[in-house]
């Protein structure tokens, strides 16, 4: 990896904004504590009795006023993911292949460190790289690739069943597997997976 010509005069001239949004505060009933923030567009698209996700508790809307969602404790019963929308497009099929093709890559180094230099990772950058992927696959036994997707199951400090899918494939798959319905299944019957192939424009 390596700067593009004029990346500093770029990096230095085009600061760039923080792009206007409207993320509505979510605000527990009745006590009024404010918990987070979910973006417009889930919170538009919910209804009333909806449960969703948000930190580590699941919560149940109970009504959208303008600009603040009321919840309440849902009592960990099973929640949705909230989504928020990002300013470019979701990940393409060719920078999951690279992520995981690196991933795996890092992890079978006798030398990650020397092999993260020799592409133009060092120092600080270097470290974070090998130590996140060293305790990724010390707490999972194995990286996440194309051809391995991971279901992992586990129980939080409140007693409440948490599900994580680890894949490099982004929300095109992540977020169906958010479903209740489809991760149940998917954890019953599957081991690993391969998405269909891109289609071609």
């Amino acid at each position: 990896l390596k700067a593009r010509r004029g990346a500093r005069l770029t990096a230095l001239t085009c600061g760039g904004a923080i792009p206007d949004n409207a993320d509505y505060r979510v605000v527990v009933e009745p006590s009024g504590e404010f918990v987070g923030s979910v973006h417009e567009d889930f919170a538009i698209e919910s209804l009333p009795g909806d449960i969703f996700q948000l930190g580590n508790t699941a919560w149940r809307i109970l009504r959208l006023d303008a600009g603040t969602l009321r919840v309440e404790d849902a009592q960990s019963l099973p929640p949705s993911i909230p989504f928020w929308l990002g300013e470019a497009p979701g990940r393409t099929w060719e920078l999951s292949e690279g992520v995981a093709r690196v991933r795996l890559a890092l992890t079978e180094q006798a030398d990650p460190y020397a092999w993260l230099a020799r592409l133009g990772v060092a120092g600080a950058a270097a470290e974070q790289a090998v130590n996140y992927m060293a305790a990724a696959k010390t707490a999972l036994g194995v990286v996440p690739t194309l051809d391995t997707v991971i279901f992992e199951r586990f129980f939080d400090e409140a007693g409440g069943m948490q599900f994580i899918i680890h894949a490099p494939y982004g929300s095109r798959v992540n977020r169906a597997g958010g479903c209740p319905c489809a991760s149940v299944s998917a954890a019953r019957s599957i081991s690993s997976c391969r998405p269909p192939p891109p289609r071609t424009r």
